[in-house]
């Protein structure tokens, strides 16, 4: 499994990007502009690409006081940021192209054949208590061989850049992310008038899943831990 495709547990993802943010705070003068270096580390993370460092923590923080030492003077979206961003367009366009194509033709899979409301709700459920009981055989065998998901960070906390394929990669990419002591509880709710989940660390909602299903198989899982998405959660 490549190292990208290996996911941290939620709490730990939160922290991560807790600490990102006080060390931020602490060496730039407004909380805009730390949660803006956050933003640019967490780029400069992507752009790594398939050859990220064995220490991700330790990167980051690295990589942030460089950010935030270089922030006097230089205005966001100058010539420094975006080369980043170019360069890894250059370098990564094919291969993005060549993981994003067993998402689609699941998707495309399961728009033919997409399941009743209450169908959809009963694999929703178990699921979801596969995920809460963490028992990752029984997650495996809700899952289609060929599922995808997706882990939708918005480049503010790390997650796999590129959609995950496969059901052993996908359960274990979940089932670290929802490791038992991460002091997640995952509870039902409804996306656009299906069912989907949430998951809560605290007071929290950290994560939202939305499962696309064919038959009796989830085909693709939506997993959304970008905070910006999640704010309605968590104003509410």
């Amino acid at each position: 499994m490549n190292r990208r495709d290996v996911v941290a547990p939620i709490s730990d993802l939160l922290e991560e990007r807790r600490r990102l943010l006080d060390l931020a705070r602490g060496l730039l003068p407004s909380a805009t502009e730390a949660e803006e270096a956050v933003e640019e580390t967490y780029r400069r993370w992507y752009a790594v690409g398939d050859h990220d460092p064995a220490d991700p923590q330790r990167w980051l923080a690295e990589t942030l006081g460089n950010v935030c030492r270089s922030r006097p003077g230089r205005t966001r979206g100058t010539a420094g940021g975006e080369g980043t961003h170019g360069d890894r367009a250059r370098g990564g366009g094919a291969r993005s192209e060549s993981a994003a194509e067993p998402a689609r033709q699941s998707l495309r899979r399961f728009r033919a054949g997409r399941v009743g409301a209450e169908r959809h709700r009963e694999v929703v459920r178990a699921f979801r208590n596969a995920c809460a009981s963490h028992d990752l055989r029984l997650l495996a065998d809700l899952l289609a061989s060929d599922v995808s998901a997706v882990f939708d960070g918005g480049g503010r906390i790390r997650t796999p850049g590129l959609p995950v394929g496969g059901a052993r990669k996908v359960t274990r990419c979940i089932g670290a992310l929802l490791a038992p002591g991460a002091g997640a509880v995952i509870a039902e709710d409804t996306f656009n008038g299906r069912a989907g989940l949430v998951v809560r660390c605290g007071r929290q909602v950290a994560a939202a899943i939305s499962l696309d299903v064919h038959g009796d198989r989830v085909v693709n899982v939506w997993l959304i831990l970008n905070p910006d998405k999640l704010r309605r959660w968590n104003q509410a």
